[in-house]
């Protein structure tokens, strides 16, 4: 069995150095002790974790889920706890327990601009109100800063704002408090969290379109927390995303479906009363080793993972010219889907406006793509 550095070294090379990388997020939903992907002894190493600021044993994070010097771990700032009013940490409670819990990656405090209307139904804060909280959470992340500076100098190259926005008005509205207030975004942050809840499509790629022109292109790399359906994957990786987690892939992960490889755009569904096969059906590194699994569901959800997670590896390996036609053509995209990839590259060429006044009807209706499935990328 390898231990921890000769699995580093023995996994593909190309997959720890993919531009744009899939954070998994270790969840909690009964699978821990067998859905893990970090470990010494998991069927595949991917040294990427989110794992959640609130999640019980913070203290020892590394030691609870055996998570090596080499596992790259992120941690939420606790924000999404402030709207369901489960929240115990302050700004200075969040960046502290972040440092002391070994996370890589330090995200600032902020009030995501919603407000819960119904369990896990949240609807948008609207007009001045919404203004003033993201104005609030870039003071907040300017003293978390300065915080840093002074205590943690060296993690200030790790620290990101997290900007939230609904439309390129509150887009403008982050950039001119960094422009009137840092000058330079490097000098007080390491990097940029894009935090969207919008549905429609074009809006998302305009975001994605608009964290390469600002962030990646200079050099600053940009997070997208909660990127929900999977299939915006291929907007994210398209503009060079550095990092991007969502709960909704391993969420959706939890049912019988077993994802086909790429070239045939397929799944299967299976009832959970009678498994599918009684023959080992992939050479994957997890259903390779299907004795280590007590439920033939574990196996499907680490097989899907990895399925992804090689997805992941071949769209990043798409030369940058030829990314459009050949996304497109793999994954049979539908009209609405192919016209963002447009829209994206109109903004670069002639500018958001022009761009937005052309497309100014697809991005003011709602968005006509629904993921039925997680893995559905034709719809």
């Amino acid at each position: 069995m390898y231990n921890t550095k000769e699995k580093v070294r023995a996994m593909s090379k190309a997959f720890l150095d993919m531009r744009s990388k899939y954070i998994p997020v270790q969840s909690n939903y009964g699978y821990s002790r067998w859905i893990h992907w970090w470990k010494p002894d998991s069927p595949y190493y991917y040294p990427y974790v989110l794992v959640n600021i609130e999640q019980e044993g913070n203290d020892n994070i590394r030691e609870k889920f055996e998570l090596s010097n080499d596992v790259q771990l992120f941690r939420d700032s606790g924000g999404f706890q402030v709207i369901t009013g489960t929240c115990k940490l302050n700004k200075w409670d969040s960046l502290t327990k972040q440092i002391k819990t070994g996370a890589n990656k330090l995200f600032a405090f902020d009030t995501p601009p919603v407000k819960q209307i119904a369990p896990n139904v949240y609807s948008q804060i609207e007009g001045d109100e919404y203004y003033k909280i993201l104005e609030s959470n870039f003071k907040i992340a300017l003293e978390q800063s300065n915080f840093l500076k002074e205590h943690f100098p060296e993690r200030l190259k790790d620290f990101y704002f997290v900007l939230h926005a609904k439309d390129k008005l509150s887009l403008d509205f982050n950039m001119n408090l960094i422009k009137e207030t840092c000058g330079d975004f490097k000098k007080d942050f390491g990097g940029v969290c894009y935090s969207i809840k919008k549905d429609n499509i074009f809006t998302f790629g305009e975001f994605c379109t608009h964290a390469r022109i600002n962030f990646e292109d200079k050099g600053i790399p940009a997070h997208f927390l909660g990127a929900s359906g999977s299939f915006k994957m291929i907007y994210m990786i398209k503009e060079r995303i550095s990092t991007f987690d969502s709960t909704a892939v391993l969420y959706g992960l939890k049912r019988n479906v077993i994802y086909i490889p790429i070239a045939t755009n397929r799944r299967i569904s299976n009832p959970r009363d009678e498994p599918l096969f009684d023959k080992q059906y992939c050479d994957c590194p997890a259903c390779s080793r299907p004795e280590y699994y007590p439920k033939e569901e574990y196996l499907y959800v680490v097989h899907n993972l990895y399925a992804k997670l090689r997805e992941n590896l071949f769209l990043c390996g798409i030369k940058e010219s030829k990314y459009n036609e050949t996304v497109i053509d793999i994954y049979n995209l539908k009209d609405e889907k192919k016209e963002v990839f447009e829209y994206m590259d109109m903004i670069k060429k002639d500018g958001f406006e022009e761009a937005q006044h052309i497309y100014r009807h697809s991005i003011s209706k709602e968005s006509k793509s629904t993921q039925k499935s997680v893995w559905d990328m034709m719809t």
